[in-house]
């Protein structure tokens, strides 16, 4: 069946067009960034498992011992990274009570708040996105250096090994790459 409606704002509500478009606006930014911090999460697990993958095929021989060890290192800067973005301990709802909320944690709770409300977002809204996205930012910007130091570093000895190298899953067809095609960069 098809119908025409009219759709009509609430009459209880005393909130203007340009209010609820900056509260989308707004929104809309948020979630733009929480995508890319959970693609950074989704990437460093993908690798993860590769680097399990590996240590479970490659015998621990002295002669395995360098692209081992380069594991190691690998995913010891990926768990710092991840951690920083997400509390990776809490397992059921009140370990928040044990564990603090990160960065992609509080940026979802941010979206909530404002999406919650029937107006612009406040001032402090805009705070607190700010003081956020530059924690990501440096999150994204420590997960580069990981890529370009530790993970080339794995690979070049896996070469030296004579072993298969790792890498991070390209991004699904429907999604763009971290850092390409978002705003609030």
């Amino acid at each position: 069946y098809e119908s025409t409606v009219d759709l009509k704002e609430d009459p209880r509500l005393h909130v203007s067009q340009a209010d609820l478009e900056k509260q989308y606006q707004f929104v809309t930014q948020v979630n733009e960034r929480i995508s890319l911090g959970h693609q950074t999460i989704n990437d460093i697990r993908a690798l993860r498992k590769q680097l399990v993958d590996l240590r479970e095929r490659l015998p621990k021989t002295e002669a395995n011992k360098p692209v081992l060890d380069a594991a190691d290192a690998l995913d010891k800067k990926m768990t710092e990274v991840e951690e920083a973005l997400i509390q990776t301990k809490a397992k059921s709802g009140e370990d928040a009570l044990n564990f603090p909320i990160r960065t992609m944690n509080q940026m979802v709770d941010l979206a909530n708040v404002v999406q919650g409300s029937d107006e612009a977002p406040t001032a402090q809204s805009f705070q607190v996105y700010e003081v956020l996205n530059k924690q990501l930012d440096a999150q994204l910007e420590k997960w580069k250096q990981v890529q370009s130091t530790e993970l080339v570093a794995l690979n070049q000895k896996m070469r030296e090994a004579n072993v298969p190298g790792v890498s991070i899953p390209p991004a699904k067809p429907n999604q763009p790459a971290p850092g390409r095609g978002r705003r609030g960069n």
